[in-house]
């Protein structure tokens, strides 16, 4: 698959849908200004549709694209240089280990498809201080070493805590994974947020670190939004916010367990917006 493939508008993975952006979806032609535009706002056609042509001549900035991989898909924010979210679907199949699958023969690598101007480098993160920290992490990849490889793409990257990377965040990655030991099929979002902190009067500010000559923003915070299903029983659903800092091994994960609305609240963004989250349980 082509990387201009890998670019949808909209994106069905699972219950996984793009729709999650909450945005009007667009389709439009940006290559000639006078081709129709079909304009929709949740499933209602707008009543502006002819007007918006004429207001978007030139074409709708492509920012609500989605790049879809071999396992991961993800939103990238052109503003942070860092992925949005990452999706991912997790099975006991699909985490098989093939024999010669090795993160030894994965190098990091800018994303190509991404626009030059919003493109980090791997050798921005150098000397910063901040590992490079997957969000679809490449141990989830170890059944093709092409799907491992696009992992090790910026564009599911962010800056993380180094002692956070390796120990408590790479715990919870294995969590997930040993989650397919009990469900079916477990569905994993994973992401950067950046949240406030409060000042002495009261008043509330947002102030993050950037690091690259790209400007890469570092987050605050991580998430991850779990999802595990099994034929014939109840979903269940798991939402957390981790800060990006080292955490003691000893910590219980459930401590940074929040509501799914939390999440989507402090992401902006509608995660698994097809979920009836009146028939799940708590994970």
């Amino acid at each position: 698959m082509s990387g201009s493939q890998r670019f949808l508008s909209g994106l069905a993975i699972g219950s996984i849908s793009a729709v999650a952006l909450s945005i009007a979806i667009v389709k439009v032609n940006q290559t000639q200004n006078t081709s129709p535009v079909v304009v929709t706002v949740g499933n209602q056609p707008s009543p502006y549709q002819s007007r918006f042509q004429e207001i978007m001549g030139f074409g709708l900035p492509p920012e609500n694209r989605v790049s879809i991989f071999e396992n991961h898909a993800l939103h990238y924010s052109n503003e942070k240089r860092t992925p949005r979210w990452v999706a991912e679907h997790l099975t006991k199949t699909n985490l098989l280990k093939v024999e010669g699958v090795n993160r030894k023969h994965s190098s990091f690598a800018a994303d190509r498809d991404i626009l030059e101007q919003f493109r980090p480098a791997p050798d921005e993160y150098y000397k910063t201080g901040w590992s490079r920290g997957h969000m679809a992490p490449a141990a989830d990849c170890r059944s093709s070493q092409s799907a491992m490889n696009q992992t090790f793409l910026l564009s599911n990257i962010v800056p993380q805590d180094r002692d956070n990377n390796e120990k408590y965040w790479a715990n919870l990655e294995s969590f997930c994974r040993g989650l397919t030991d009990f469900f079916d099929d477990v569905y994993v979002l994973s992401g950067p947020l950046y949240l406030p902190q409060r000042r002495p009067d009261g008043s509330r500010y947002v102030q993050y670190e950037i690091i690259g000559k790209s400007d890469i923003a570092v987050p605050t915070h991580l998430f991850k939004v779990i999802l595990a299903v099994r034929s014939g029983q109840q979903p269940v659903l798991g939402a957390f916010i981790v800060p990006n800092s080292p955490i003691p091994a000893t910590t219980p994960l459930p401590k940074f367990q929040v509501p799914l609305q939390e999440v989507e609240r402090v992401a902006g963004q509608v995660f698994l917006p097809e979920l009836d989250r009146s028939k799940v349980k708590d994970l």
